[in-house]
């Protein structure tokens, strides 16, 4: 009898899936046909790993690839048997998981919010495809699952902070707890208002903002009570136009919070972004089953950008101000040129894969190398990564201490890198990475030659990719060592090269100007003079430097850093700085979309 009702929801899911099919636009028509067979390798894939006595598992593998094989309309006993290897695990008395259910020990917390994502989907959208055995038990586990989730995350642990609100408030909602699902709504609130002070801490992730999306998006689909799908909608708003405002031919530009592709800045934000008529994105398909969420979202009923969202992203120029942190220092900036783009983080403690200065220059096709600066400790200077055991990796960067001013397509900035005193690190370096396929690369003004020593110091770099063009004049770099060009990226950078600096002392400080726009109709040699002419004032009086730099037809930029290593960046002048909102674009502050959604006059696309 079981198998029969197995057969007939099966066929009635593939109905669904054919009318979604036909009635889907371009880009949720890819997921939807694209997706499912990767879902089901890595559902056969997770299987192969329960019935091997070593086999590596997580309770978030686990819990989502149940809900993928749920909403496949899959047998529903692999669900339930893969829901019955995370319940095993759960800790009776606080409701905590643990990371792996499977092959070795992994401590970190937010294998809480992350095992525990699918289950409120699975019990308000797939409850009746579940056993009545397996119903009562996943009842039970997510009643105890919601006192691990009563644990205080930071408000700008972005991802995990949104992570626990929706995962409390859909099961809330499933088992009809009044309390959960009071402190579901109360969470969101509490981060919604703290954005719309100071901004999203975890900002313009590559990788973070589709596990924020994952989250919201989810909420939105599931969500019962009109007011719960209108604060997420208003949300998911406000995150698509700070989206709409930093794509450009298809990639995330500017700086970034926690990148974990330092040379493409590529990430799963990707499958998101077909929402905004992204036809260039590339479908990533490592870690595939927790992407069940946007595939959900492709589905009729998931979030829809309004169009005017979209019309943002061709505004052209645009100068976007944004804040990310109560201290008003701590901006980011981005200009978009047609395919040019340059952004930058103000100051403050980033995380060492933190991308605090970005210049692109776009491509029609192929992977996209953004110019930016990576400090490391172990000559590691594309950003790649060093293991750390069970399938970890940590990346071999460290920070970069920035402090820098941008006006708009210029921009004056200074690093101050100092050792982290890890036993096994090795001299500091510091690495420019460039575009190898650009159409022009030029070193002191004369053509780049690969793999030597500069005879001279290096006092400007000139790219050209197309019609797009940036140049980078080095004003200071302190490095015990000549300049050296190298094209030597592993494989999986293939398309870049670098220029590199390195001490043998514990510190290494640099500083620059930086020109990055539409080329104009002006020539490498105009473009090098435009820096070199460019006013310019260097002050150091043994405690404090100041620069000083004041571009043609743009607000002036000053920069004030401790002289000392590891002293304190502290910006004085830059647009920006204190002012342009918590979003904004070309004078105009997103801010209150938080709360009142994509304002009136646009149809909204549901």
């Amino acid at each position: 009898m079981r198998n029969r009702r197995f057969l007939v929801l099966r066929r009635a899911a593939a109905l669904v899936l054919f009318l979604a099919l036909a009635q889907a636009p371009a880009w949720a028509h890819d997921l939807q046909a694209e997706l499912p067979p990767l879902f089901r390798q890595r559902i056969a894939d997770i299987e192969n790993r329960l019935a091997a006595p070593d086999g590596i598992l997580s309770a978030r593998d686990a819990s989502n690839a149940a809900l993928a094989q749920l909403a496949l309309g899959g047998d529903p006993g692999v669900a339930e048997a893969l829901l019955r290897q995370v319940f095993a695990a759960q800790d009776p008395e606080t409701g905590a998981l643990p990371w792996l259910l499977r092959g070795g020990e992994v401590k970190d917390d937010n294998a809480n919010e992350f095992g525990v994502q699918s289950w409120g989907p699975i019990l308000i959208g797939f409850r009746d495809r579940l056993s009545p055995a397996a119903q009562r038990e996943l009842e039970a586990h997510a009643r105890l699952a919601l006192r691990a989730l009563g644990r205080s995350v930071d408000v700008n642990y972005t991802n995990i902070y949104l992570m626990n609100a929706v995962d409390t408030l859909l099961i809330g909602q499933a088992l009809g707890d009044a309390q959960a699902l009071a402190r579901g709504r109360a969470l969101l609130d509490a981060w919604r208002s703290a954005v719309h002070d100071h901004g999203v801490a975890e900002f313009a992730s590559p990788t973070y903002y589709s596990t924020d999306l994952n989250s919201l998006t989810v909420a939105y689909r599931y969500a019962r009570d009109e007011r719960d799908r209108t604060t997420i909608r208003n949300i998911l708003d406000f995150f698509w136009v700070d989206l709409s405002l930093s794509l450009v031919n298809g990639k995330l530009v500017g700086a970034h919070s926690r990148d974990y592709d330092p040379i493409h800045g590529a990430g799963y934000i990707s499958l998101f972004l077909g929402n905004l008529g992204c036809g260039k994105c590339a479908l990533p398909v490592d870690q595939i089953i927790e992407k069940i969420y946007p595939y959900l979202n492709a589905l009729p009923g998931g979030y829809r950008a309004p169009p005017g969202i979209e019309a943002l992203n061709r505004v052209n120029p645009r100068w976007i101000l944004a804040r990310w942190s109560a201290d008003p220092a701590a901006v980011r900036s981005l200009y978009v040129d047609g395919g040019a783009a340059m952004g930058a983080t103000a100051q403050g403690n980033l995380s060492s894969t933190s991308k605090v200065f970005a210049i692109d220059l776009l491509r029609d096709d192929g992977p996209q190398v953004t110019i930016s600066f990576i400090a490391s400790e172990r000559d590691l200077g594309y950003g790649q990564t060093v293991p750390m055991g069970r399938g970890r990796r940590h990346s071999g960067a460290i920070g970069l201490n920035p402090v820098i001013a941008q006006s708009k397509d210029w921009a004056l900035g200074s690093f101050s890198v100092s050792k982290s005193g890890d036993p096994d690190a090795q001299p500091i370096s510091l690495s420019l990475i460039l575009p190898r396929y650009a159409n022009e690369i030029r070193v002191n003004g004369a053509p780049l030659a690969a793999d030597r020593r500069l005879n001279d110091d290096v006092r400007t770099i000139f790219v050209r990719v197309g019609r797009s063009c940036a140049a980078i004049r080095i004003l200071a770099a302190d490095a015990s060592q000549p300049a050296e060009v190298r094209d030597d990226a592993p494989q999986q950078a293939q398309e870049a090269m670098r220029v590199l600096w390195r001490t043998d002392r514990d510190h290494l400080q640099l500083s620059f100007l930086a020109h990055a726009a539409s080329c104009g109709g002006l020539g490498a040699a105009e473009w090098i003079a435009q820096l070199e002419t460019a006013p310019l004032a260097n002050r150091s009086d043994g405690a404090q430097m100041s620069l000083a730099a004041q571009a043609p037809g743009n607000a002036p930029m000053r920069i004030v850093r401790n002289a000392a290593p590891r002293g304190r960046a502290m910006l004085i002048d830059a647009p920006g700085r204190g002012a342009g909102g918590v979003l904004s674009a070309n004078g105009v502050d997103y801010a209150d979309v938080l709360y009142q959604g994509w304002p009136r006059g646009f149809e909204r696309a549901q």
